[in-house]
């Protein structure tokens, strides 16, 4: 459930609400916020959202909270309509299609292996693009 992030599922509640946004900055813990500097302030002038630069580029590699402010700054810098599409493509992509991807390259090696042919895209590297 987490490597699909199915467990954000709940958060479309608090989009609908209008707490959150599709498309954001990182959401702040309550306690993350007591200890802000100065400059992380600047985080909270956009509504968080369930996606953002730091899920799609960064989360399974980003820990440093720095870094996380500063990808959060720049999507505050950047932000426009067609950066929420592509980061929400982005997020579909890496949430669902390794697995699809993965599935589709086992058939298919499956299928190329019985007919003694081989293929010349490999899941890795269909997906690397």
């Amino acid at each position: 459930m987490r490597r699909t992030h199915l467990d954000e599922l709940p958060q479309f509640w608090n989009v609908l609400l209008g707490d959150m946004s599709l498309v954001g900055t990182r959401p702040p813990t309550r306690n993350e916020v007591e200890r802000y500097e100065n400059h992380h302030h600047r985080r909270l002038s956009m509504r968080p959202g369930i996606t953002g630069i730091w899920q799609v580029t960064g989360n399974d590699v980003v820990h440093d909270f720095e870094e996380v402010v500063k990808l959060d700054c720049r999507y505050i810098d950047e932000w426009s309509l067609g950066l929420d599409l592509r980061l929400l493509g982005k997020t579909l992509l890496k949430s669902y299609a390794p697995r699809r991807l993965v599935a589709a390259a086992s058939s298919a090696n499956e299928t190329s292996s019985s007919h003694h042919s081989s293929c010349p895209l490999s899941g890795a590297r269909f997906f690397a693009g």
